[in-house]
């Protein structure tokens, strides 16, 4: 028979679950494909509070609570981290597509954009790298990534602009490579004339024959 659960602990996993639930959410809203590993983490989180209640005495209990709190924990952690990646790798990709143009949109404050990714990539190694502060730290990624989230709203609807721009370059670049290359081949042709031009005038064999004969 199902026993009541140690408060303290059970409040404890109700905090960390309902920030895993809010995270993934989140990061559901911003790409489908980034809850699969939060979620795993979640139903295993589920599935030792069941243990929990099952549990025959109060260290059986606790153990599985415990259990439990690590889960949902990895779940809320997994979630922001599995955002966080993928908004700096959209980002990262932005930067990559408009790399040969100024990036130049009215309302678009692409430095400040950059900056905060900057920042946001440094928090992130810091989360994964001091253990002590990791739940602080995921606390400020979870903030860095909704307003990244914006950030690559921003991106999007700038890159219709962008493309423009970046067309108009690729003509460019063309332009000046077709002129370079025909100035190339006019110099070549007009060399190649002059050489065979003096080739006709004095024939290699009468030019021996000439030294020949001074000598």
């Amino acid at each position: 028979m199902a026993q009541p659960l140690d408060s303290g602990a059970f409040a404890a996993l109700a905090k960390q679950w309902g920030a895993a639930e809010e995270r993934i959410k989140h990061a559901g809203r911003v790409q489908l494909t980034l809850n699969t590993p939060a979620i795993k983490e979640l139903r295993d989180a589920g599935f030792h509070l069941i243990r929990a209640l099952e549990a025959p005495d109060k260290d059986g209990e606790r153990e599985e609570l415990n259990r439990a709190l690590r889960h949902a924990t990895r779940a809320s952690y997994d979630a922001v981290e599995s955002e966080t990646l993928w908004l700096l790798e959209q980002i990262k990709r932005f930067q990559r597509d408009y790399r040969l143009i100024e990036i130049k949109v009215d309302g678009l404050d692409y430095q400040a954009i950059r900056r905060r990714a900057r920042e946001t990539r440094n928090l992130t190694l810091e989360a994964n790298q001091n253990k002590e502060s990791r739940d602080e730290h995921f606390t400020s990624l979870f903030g860095k990534c909704t307003d990244l989230a914006k950030d690559l709203d921003s991106l999007d609807d700038a890159r219709e602009e962008l493309n423009k721009k970046r067309r108009a370059t690729r003509w460019k670049i063309a332009s000046i490579a077709t002129t370079v290359l025909v100035a190339a081949i006019t110099a070549g042709c007009a060399l190649y004339g002059h050489m065979k031009k003096a080739t006709t005038i004095c024939p290699p064999n009468i030019a021996a024959k000439t030294t020949k004969s001074v000598n």
